[in-house]
C-alpha cells in the first residue's frame, strides 16, 4: 500500500467502501473517529496558541489519508513514516506525526500531548531541527494550516496507531525561527 494520494477519488471513498477496506476490529470504531479528530484539533490549537500560532482547520481529505495509513500500519504491524515523496496533497508536501500505544487504556490514547512534550528538548535560542523534537515542532509550526487525523485500534492486542497529517508540512530548514517560537 502506498501513501501517494491527492485530492482524488481514491481518498474520498464513501463510508461504506471505506468500511469494506477496514478489518473487522476497526469497523465498529469508525463513527467515533469524528469526535477524535475534533479532540485532536482542539489540542493542537490549544498548544499552538501558546506559541502565537494560528488555529488549524480539519481537512476531510487529510483525515481520510491519515486514517488509511493508520489502518495500514496497524494491519501490517509497522511503525514507520510514509516516505516524503508519497505525502503530497494538492501538490504540497504534507508533514506527518505518528503515535503508537499498547495497553489497557488503548481506546483513550491521544498522542498530541506526547508530541508537544518534546518542547522540553527544544532549544529556542538556536532554532532548527533538533533530533527528538520534530513532533513538537510540527504541532506548533505556524505555516501549517490544515490537519488530518487517523486512529486505528485493535482490541485483541490493545494497540492504537495514530497518524496526523499537516498541510503544508513543517520542519522545513531555514524557516524554523518564524514558525517555532517560544511559548508566551
Amino acid at each position: 500500500m502506498g501513501c501517494t494520494s491527492s485530492k482524488s477519488e481514491d481518498v474520498t471513498k464513501t463510508q461504506e467502501s471505506v468500511k469494506q477496506d477496514i478489518p473487522e476490529i476497526v469497523v465498529d470504531k469508525v463513527e467515533a473517529f469524528k469526535d477524535y479528530e475534533i479532540l485532536c484539533l482542539d489540542k493542537h490549537n490549544s498548544f499552538r496558541s501558546k506559541h502565537g500560532g494560528p488555529d488549524m482547520a480539519l481537512n476531510r481529505d487529510l483525515c481520510d489519508m491519515a486514517q488509511k495509513y493508520a489502518e495500514f500500519l496497524l494491519q501490517n504491524d509497522k511503525f514507520e513514516h510514509c516516505n516524503r515523496a508519497g505525502r503530497k496533497y494538492d501538490g504540497q508536501y504534507v508533514g506527518e506525526n505518528l503515535g503508537y500505544y499498547m495497553g489497557p487504556d488503548y481506546e483513550n490514547y491521544d498522542a498530541t500531548e506526547n508530541w508537544y512534550n518534546e518542547i522540553n528538548d527544544y532549544d529556542f535560542s538556536s532554532p532548527g531541527f533538533i533530533k527528538g523534537t520534530g513532533h513538537f515542532t510540527q504541532v506548533v509550526w505556524k505555516s501549517s494550516t490544515q490537519l488530518g487525523v487517523g486512529k486505528a485500534m485493535d482490541p485483541n492486542t490493545q494497540k492504537t496507531m495514530i497518524v496526523a497529517r499537516y498541510c503544508p508540512g513543517g520542519n522545513v530548514a531555514g524557516v524554523f525561527p518564524e514558525n517555532v517560537t517560544s511559548p508566551s
